[in-house]
């Protein structure tokens, strides 16, 4: 039995929700779904609303912004089942998704992470950056992922025992956007609950512009930044945080690097650019070369 816990914002649910239900009706496998809109104040949240007519669906819509970490704390606790089921609403599943995660349950792994997907085919060039990086970075095989389970850890599509996220939840002191997968996983290894990669992958629909991924990928780094200054995550726990350091003493000349690479990444989608940009990026910042 899973609660299938869908955090959104101004996305329509309608697919996503309705293939959950198809493939449990199928194979009888039970589940709730619980939906929220984080306050987008979107049009969408009426359509949406409707799901709640449908049997084991309820669909919340937030009156204010509650972030993404307290978000997600607030479906897990309207959840009625032992294991919880996080997916990001802009997904959609494959015809086996559900299958894979109940025959995994079986052997009651504290943390189960399922993957991700990217489209085959490339979207138009002001969205190919986004779409570039998660096929390099992300697209990964249950089998390569579990040979280090815990750095491969993402949230966009992961189960944890109901009684495992009682211990740790996600923080949510965390205000600003980006990394609180990261400060989660931290306290994955910490508590010592084991993850069980498998290939149950979610495909990601919502890619962004490659301006819009640039800016959000800057609160990203500053915010990583920040806990990582507070001690929640430490820089063992960082691969971008770790390289970052390895090369702080040799890279300053070449911060003014950054204000060319932005704008070249944005009409040349390159993955090994951007990496580049994000070394440089995090470095100025922490310098204070760059303010927020």
């Amino acid at each position: 039995m899973i609660s299938v816990l869908i955090p959104s914002y101004n996305w329509d649910l309608t697919n996503l929700i309705h293939d959950l239900l198809l493939q449990s009706q199928k194979s009888q496998y039970r589940i709730e779904i619980i939906a929220s809109d984080d306050a987008s104040a979107s049009l969408l949240n009426e359509q949406n609303s409707e799901l709640n007519l449908l049997e084991e669906v309820s669909f919340f819509v937030q009156e204010r912004n509650l972030g993404r970490s307290a978000h997600r704390n607030f479906l897990a606790s309207k959840a009625k089942y032992p294991y919880l089921l996080f997916i990001d609403a802009d997904s959609a599943i494959g015809e086996d998704f559900l299958k894979v995660y109940f025959e995994t349950i079986k052997s009651q792994p504290d943390v189960i992470v399922g993957g991700t997907l990217y489209q085959k085919h490339k979207p138009a060039s002001d969205f190919r950056l986004r779409w570039k990086y998660g096929k390099a970075r992300e697209q990964i095989t249950a089998n390569i992922r579990q040979s280090d389970p815990y750095r491969h850890f993402t949230a966009n599509n992961f189960a944890i025992k109901q009684t495992c996220f009682s211990h740790i939840k996600f923080d949510e002191s965390i205000t600003q956007y980006g990394h609180e997968d990261t400060l989660f996983k931290v306290e994955l290894v910490r508590n010592q609950f084991n993850i069980t990669h498998i290939d149950a992958p979610v495909i990601h629909l919502g890619i962004e512009t490659n301006h819009v991924f640039i800016e959000k990928t800057k609160l990203a780094l500053q915010n990583l930044l920040i806990l990582s200054s507070q001690n929640k995550i430490p820089i063992q726990h960082s691969a971008l945080l770790q390289v970052s350091k390895s090369y702080s003493g040799i890279i300053w000349p070449f911060f003014w690097l950054i204000g060319i690479l932005e704008p070249l990444l944005s009409i040349y989608p390159n993955v090994l650019l951007f990496d580049l940009w994000r070394v440089l990026y995090i470095n100025s910042f922490s310098k204070g070369k760059i303010r927020s």
